[in-house]
């Protein structure tokens, strides 16, 4: 019985702690937040980082277009892709004491600029469009799971 349970419940503990989804055949990352902080204090501070150039509020949800960003600083021991500017399409929305991140249409700008290169294109299995789960994708997930909520956890503005 012991040995049945262990087996049931093994592939659970090897997977990684990433935020990392597939919803219609492409790759999403979501994250809750738990903060006290107002959606225009967060809007104030994103509009001021040149990478959110488009950057928009309505309704109590804040939307936009980022620019390429260097995300990942140490990408040793990650695939070559990891050492590419990253783009995105994001929405936040808030509830009572917390706000979530959505993150679609990733891209990778590689070196050589001859096409962008899309999050779905290098990570989905082609066979059943799941994410790919070798370790070097994994570490890769974790590291940007890991750069996007530094990305987006709120940091009041220093006053002068």
């Amino acid at each position: 019985m012991n040995k049945l349970l262990l087996v049931l419940l093994l592939p659970f503990c090897a997977q990684s702690q990433h935020e990392f989804k597939t919803l219609d055949s492409r790759i999403v990352w979501q994250h809750t937040f738990t903060d006290t902080v107002q959606p225009l204090q967060l809007f104030d501070v994103l509009k001021l980082r040149p990478a959110y150039i488009d950057c928009n509020y309505d309704q109590n949800i804040i939307f936009g277009h980022s620019d390429f960003i260097d995300l990942i600083k140490d990408n040793s021991r990650l695939a070559i892709y990891a050492r590419y500017d990253v783009r995105y399409s994001y929405s936040i929305d808030f509830k009572e004491d917390k706000y979530r991140v959505t993150l679609t249409n990733l891209f990778f700008d590689p070196l050589d600029a001859r096409r962008s290169l899309t999050l779905d294109d290098l990570l989905l299995k082609s066979k059943d469009g799941s994410l790919r789960s070798a370790k070097i994708h994994q570490r890769f997930y974790e590291r940007l799971h890991e750069a996007l909520i530094k990305e987006f956890t709120y940091t009041a503005p220093e006053k002068w």
